[in-house]
């Protein structure tokens, strides 16, 4: 008869999540003050990555430009 595995104690994991959004109708500032929100929740540290969602109004190049500069890591 087969034997289940010996179970291992499991690491933990943590998930730290922030969120951020802005009205500006500035593309460039509505970035910055997005990702200040982002990093403000997550304690002042960059995440590892990020879930971006913009509105049509925005230069979508832009927008994406200005978030790898802001945050080069993700």
């Amino acid at each position: 008869m087969l034997e289940a595995p010996e179970e291992k104690p499991r690491e933990e994991m943590h998930i730290h999540v922030g969120c951020g959004w802005s009205a500006n109708n500035n593309e460039g500032k509505a970035v910055e003050e997005a990702v200040s929100s982002v990093k403000t929740e997550l304690g002042g540290k960059s995440p590892d990555f990020a879930v971006l969602f913009s509105t049509a109004s925005y230069d979508s190049d832009k927008v994406l430009s200005d978030v790898r500069r802001l945050l080069p890591d993700v």
